[in-house]
């Protein structure tokens, strides 16, 4: 099967793949690291990129698309200062049906948004539960609550309640610091100073 021609900047994909693979493979081939959401089945993607000061770039497909390359109706780009379930998004970019310029103008954009959040960083740690104070506990959000809270992995088993809302988890923060999911679990950024060689920085 002969592939579709795009620009340098973005590589060949099949006819059988989809936009977002594109754009997946477009963004590493930039250099960026991008982490994929949605159902693979129906070919929804949620592109989410991490910015250095802890933000999140999200890029979503326009309208009712369901991410095959004819049907690609463009991207659109958001900014989220903290996490994208935290803080009110700032508009990047919003594509046009045109695969080829939109991929382009993604990877240009998301680009861009890093350069310009290229600090200060963040030593991550994972979130500790102090209600059972257990040193394994970690806290993932329930998606099943209408509120999505968050719940801990470890708390019933030492008998308690594991449910918690974010805001409580917030007031338990130190000045400076900042919650934001990585690797599934809630973690807490803590800006690094001058000379900080944590392993966990980023």
């Amino acid at each position: 099967m002969k592939p579709t021609t795009v620009p340098s900047s973005a590589p060949a994909i099949e006819r059988t793949q989809s936009a977002g693979d594109l754009l997946l493979l477009a963004l590493t081939a930039a250099g960026i690291k991008p982490s994929r959401n949605g159902h693979a089945s129906t070919h929804d993607y949620r592109i989410t990129v991490e910015t250095p000061d802890g933000g999140d770039i999200l890029i979503t497909g326009m309208g009712a698309q369901k991410d095959q390359t004819s049907e690609q109706c463009g991207w659109k780009v958001n900014f989220y200062p903290n996490s994208e379930d935290q803080a009110v998004a700032t508009e990047l970019y919003e594509g046009t049906a045109d695969l080829h310029t939109n991929t382009v103008a993604v990877v240009a954009v998301v680009r861009a948004c890093i350069r310009l959040h290229s600090s200060p960083r963040y030593t991550w740690e994972p979130l500790l539960c102090t209600t059972c104070q257990d040193p394994r506990s970690r806290f993932g959000r329930d998606f099943d609550d209408p509120n999505n809270a968050f719940v801990c992995t470890t708390c019933t088993v030492h008998g308690h309640m594991p449910y918690v809302s974010g805001a409580e988890l917030a007031g338990r923060l130190a000045p400076g610091q900042i919650l934001k999911v990585r690797t599934w679990a809630l973690h807490v950024g803590t800006p690094f100073r001058t000379g900080d060689e944590s392993p966990n920085r980023s």
